[in-house]
């Protein structure tokens, strides 16, 4: 089994993709020629070819056994799972929105009352669909990263009992490296500063 392929798996899901946006550039202003003077005769211009846009790749398109092996993925490591307080953290930030635009709502108890209980509903509504819609994402970026024999070979690691373990270990392991690494950063980062300042120094620099 090729534990970069896992590792990889697990990773995809941090990608971001980002849309440019298109703007339209403004017309250029009219030009008025004086009554009193004759027009300027124009030399006459040779119109340059135009540029033909760079092609646009189509999506790629995956059969429907290839789509079936990342969902099952998906599913295996319960990525729709990890998301599930994403609704309520939303919620929270529009109510701190609205309290801090809204001075009732910072001071009306039964408003905050009656806000969360809609905001709670509506968030029981909206959660079927927000999952779907995680769950199709992770599929459609498993499919685009991994072959079929690449994802086989992930889901029988994962279903494995080691595998099992892994899926739920990796999450706090995770925050454990990420709290060790902040405190490394910290550790370090001062005496980068005084190995940097010492060097200047040498060089005849005080910073």
């Amino acid at each position: 089994m090729n534990r970069n392929c896992l590792h990889a798996a697990l990773a995809a899901l941090s990608l971001t993709l980002a849309i440019p946006a298109l703007a339209q550039a403004p017309a250029a202003p009219a030009i008025t020629v004086p009554p009193i003077a004759p027009p300027p005769v124009a030399a006459p211009q040779t119109q340059a070819p135009a540029v033909a846009a760079p092609a646009v790749a189509p999506a790629p398109t995956f059969s429907a056994s290839h789509l079936a092996l990342a969902s099952e993925l998906v599913a295996v490591q319960r990525v729709v799972e990890q998301y599930a307080t994403i609704g309520q953290i939303l919620m929270q930030q529009v109510e701190q929105a609205l309290t801090a635009s809204n001075p009732l709502m910072a001071g009306d108890q039964r408003l905050r009352t009656a806000f969360r209980e809609v905001a709670a509903s509506i968030e029981a509504e909206a959660a079927p669909e927000r999952n779907k819609g995680i769950a199709d994402f992770a599929t459609r970026v498993y499919a685009e990263r991994f072959t079929e024999a690449e994802l086989r070979q992930t889901l029988e690691f994962l279903r494995s009992p080691t595998g099992q373990k892994y899926i739920q270990v990796a999450p706090v392991a995770s925050q454990e490296i990420i709290v060790g690494v902040d405190d490394l950063m910290r550790r370090v980062g001062p005496r980068l500063v005084e190995r940097i300042r010492a060097e200047m120094r040498r060089r005849g620099h005080t910073i």
